[in-house]
Order: structure tokens, then sequence, then C-alpha cells
């Protein structure tokens, strides 16, 4: 009888959270520090540059894709926005790491609810209220044990997480990378940027935002490598051979036909892609020649 009771006062604090609106769930956060959405850059804006007139250009060339993620290090848990995404254990009656903070911080009805779904699979999601966090849903994903080996199982059951997570909310959703039981970080964000890439790519109004949050330093050298390859593609491939060919040419008229040449296909990708090219070359040589006309 007691386990019952129970159960319902959790449900009733579920339905009466999720009725309120987002300034008076304000102040029931258990913490007043929260990070809103505007807080967060995207991935385009943190990769734009002003050019001499002051003006906005666009780095890189993932269009609306740049502009649905985010790069964020800090504390999950203090982020307000949909839902977050927390790496847990098989009973979802939180443990260590990340997890134990994500129930620590939405309090008891959170744990209350968790033992209410009778655990989760590997791969798997379950969705539960946010209770005292400022995140609005927790969705709960379990990922594999790879203890340092990623085979092709271990793959298939981390991209089954974000697959099912991302199924759950269509809104907003933030992400947080499952790089935990041995799963090694590099391959786990090469299956977290690129699930999310495809999915956003195939479901591009059904949500506004993904944020990548990571906590510590060596993960956010990580993912921002590689979501500057993931995320920029053309524009990145021609500066790392632009900055090749620079240092290998002695030959001053080779290195300036080379940045007409290069200046010529920003131009044409930026055009096509209706956006704006960085300003790192001059418009015209010293004989006013632009790159069009010298461009092959």
């Amino acid at each position: 009888m007691h386990y019952y009771s129970k159960h319902f006062f959790s449900l009733s604090s579920t339905e009466r959270l999720l009725r309120l609106d987002r300034e008076e769930r304000r102040k029931e956060y258990r913490r007043q520090d929260y990070v809103s959405l505007d807080k967060i850059p995207t991935w385009r804006d943190e990769n734009s540059i002003n050019d001499n007139e002051e003006e906005d250009a666009q780095v890189t060339s993932g269009g609306g894709l740049s502009n649905k993620v985010s790069l964020y290090k800090g504390d999950i848990t203090l982020l307000e926005v949909d839902a977050i995404v927390n790496a847990a254990n098989s009973s979802l009656l939180g443990g260590g790491g990340v997890d134990g903070c994500i129930h620590k911080a939405a309090g008891s009805c959170l744990f209350d609810e968790c033992h209410s779904l009778n655990g989760c699979e590997t791969g798997k999601a379950k969705i539960t209220c946010g209770y005292d966090l400022p995140a609005r849903y927790v969705i709960h994903t379990v990922g594999p044990v790879a203890r340092g080996h990623v085979g092709p199982s271990e793959t298939s059951d981390l991209t089954a997480c974000y697959q099912n997570s991302l199924r759950l909310i269509l809104l907003l959703l933030t992400l947080f990378s499952v790089c935990v039981s041995g799963f090694p970080n590099e391959p786990a964000a090469d299956i977290a940027l690129n699930t999310v890439k495809t999915w956003i790519e195939q479901n591009p109004d059904k949500i506004t935002r993904v944020i990548f949050c990571v906590f510590l330093e060596t993960d956010f050298n990580i993912y921002k490598k590689k979501m500057a390859v993931v995320f920029q593609g053309k524009f990145m491939v021609i500066y790392d051979v632009y900055a090749l060919c620079l240092s290998l040419s002695k030959s001053f008229t080779f290195k300036w036909k080379l940045v007409l040449f290069i200046e010529y296909h920003l131009n044409r990708n930026a055009q096509s892609l209706s956006c704006k090219k960085p300003s790192i070359f001059p418009a015209q040589n010293s004989r006013g020649l632009s790159a069009c006309e010298l461009a092959p």
C-alpha cells in the first residue's frame, strides 16, 4: 500500500509540473543559476567572423545543420531545455558520475518514477519528468559497456541510444554524450555527431537545437575538432588543402594564384548556399583582376 501511495504522489507531481509554464517552473527550480538556451550559441554563431565592414560572415557550410547544433562545456543539470539525456544504467535507479548527479539534482520524485519503469535494455530509451531540474524531461538511455573495445555490436547499441532518444522528443533536445562504461571518447563522439547529423537531415523541421554537453576539457576538444569536420564540410576541406599547398610551395606566383582560385570557389559555394564567404582574401590583386577572371 505504501508503494502505491508513493507512486500516486509521483504521478501527481509529474502532471502538476508539466502543466506549469516556464516562468512558473522557474520558481520551483532547486538552483537559480540555470543556463537558458539563449545563452548557448549555435555552432554557426560560434564560428562566425566579422569582416572589415563589420558584417557577419558564415564559416560553416552546414547551413541549417550548423544552426541546429551547439557545443557546451558545463553542468548538464543546469540546462533549461525541453529534455536532457541521461547515460543511465539498466536499472534506471541512479548510479555514479553524471547519472548520479542528475538523480540528485532532480530530487526523489525522479527515483520514484524511474522505479515504475522496470528498467531499460541496452540501446533503448525511456522518458521521465525532470522534476527539480530546469529541464522539463529526462530521457534515460542505456549505453553499451565497451571496456575499451569498440566492435560492431557496441557501435550499433550506442547508435541506437541516440536514435531512440531523438525519437522520444521532437521539439528541443539536449544530448549528453554517452562516454561511460569504458566506451572510448573518440569513437563515441563520432557515433554521436554522425547519428545526430543524419537524424536532423531526415527531420529538419522537428527539432530546434541539439546541444552536445560535455564536462571535461578533453571531451570538449574532441567534440570541437570533430564538429568542425561534421558540420563544416566543404569550407573546412578547402581551408585544409589551401593551408597545405601554401606550406609546401616556395613559389610566390603559385601561392597568389592559389589564393585567387580558392576565393573563386568560396564565392561559388557561398552563392549556392545563400551565405556569405569568410572575408580572408583580397578582392583584387595588384593588377586589378578579380578571382573569377584568373581562376581556371
